[in-house]
């Protein structure tokens, strides 16, 4: 799964669920390995252990995700959650995203932080 595919899988999850836990520990964790899609049987091995926190089901779990120094923020819509990280003053803008639950659109706009701060890096704005 592609950060952008979790993205949109979070902002539809209408809870925790250890698959999204796992991926978002992939993508999202600064001390999880990079690089291209993890071989099955890790993501298998991972998923059995239960050793990625329950980000998608839990907001502490998910504030750990906020990058130190930025700021974060959570409001229930009617039916729905919006999520915000705000970054230091000077680095990039702040992203917001909406889902069903409030954990998953925590750690949405966590991962559209991220995406948006290695763009920025790519650019030579960092």
């Amino acid at each position: 799964m592609t950060p952008h595919e979790l993205i949109e899988e979070l902002e539809r999850a209408e809870s925790g669920d250890s698959r999204l836990d796992f991926w978002i520990w992939w993508w999202g964790n600064v001390s999880s390995p990079r690089g291209d899609r993890p071989a099955q049987e890790f993501i298998e091995e991972k998923l059995r252990s239960a050793e990625a926190p329950r980000y998608s089901s839990n907001i502490d779990a998910a504030a750990t995700l906020v990058p130190e120094g930025y700021r974060w923020s959570l409001e229930q819509l009617r039916d729905r959650f919006a999520a915000s990280v705000h970054p230091p003053v000077g680095r990039t803008t702040a992203q917001v995203t909406e889902a069903r639950a409030a954990a998953p659109a925590l750690c949405a706009a966590v991962l559209r932080t991220r995406i948006c701060f290695v763009n920025d890096v790519m650019r030579g704005r960092h």
